[in-house]
């Protein structure tokens, strides 16, 4: 009994740090030593401080730096906004997308000295999602899931009377594969 209840310790702690393991950003799991020399700071949540002396240009992180970061060919970054402070640093917002489709929760932000090389950055990426985007799952089939969420289903709406929400497709984690479906819009009173 007491190698079972040790087995079971050793399984549920070891099997949660590969699980952790697999979530840590590529440039830690693999310990990319020329990328972390450019840093003064790296963070397991995402966090990278650049030293000033790197020099980044934040125009082309993402293409400069795609393999440390994990970024494979059908990945890319689209800006979401961009706002300098009141020291004319510049602070920008992007989106992840896979094959031209936003990746649900995944955003990455870049902060640039006042000299415009890039300070910090923080961000995660998911790596490894292989799905086939010309069968998602339909726009209907998404209202039907949210709908039935929410204990309802198209027979509570009267015709006319209410306008369903339009989907936006996305990619989603649903336990474990990621799903490109549609993200619903879903209130009730």
């Amino acid at each position: 009994m007491k190698k079972i209840l040790i087995f079971l310790i050793c399984l549920v702690y070891g099997g949660g740090r590969l699980i952790a393991q697999k979530d840590r950003p590529k440039y830690l799991r693999e310990d990319d030593k020329s990328f972390k020399e450019m840093t003064t700071r790296v963070s397991e949540n995402g966090w990278i401080e650049f030293k000033k002396e790197a020099k980044i240009n934040p125009q082309s992180f993402f293409k400069d730096y795609a393999n440390s970061l994990g970024l494979s060919q059908h990945y890319d970054f689209k800006a979401l906004n961009e706002q300098r402070d009141e020291k004319e640093r510049l602070h920008q917002r992007f989106q992840l997308h896979y094959k031209n489709i936003p990746v649900e929760g995944m955003e990455f932000s870049l902060h640039t000295f006042e000299d415009g090389t890039l300070q910090t950055a923080h961000g995660r990426i998911v790596e490894g999602i292989d799905t086939d985007v010309s069968k998602p799952i339909t726009e209907r089939r998404a209202l039907e899931i949210a709908l039935a969420d929410k204990k309802l289903s198209f027979d509570d709406f009267k015709e006319g009377e209410t306008k369903l929400p339009d989907g936006t497709l996305l990619f989603a984690k649903l336990i474990r594969p990621w799903w490109c479906s549609h993200r619903q819009a879903l209130l009730t009173a």
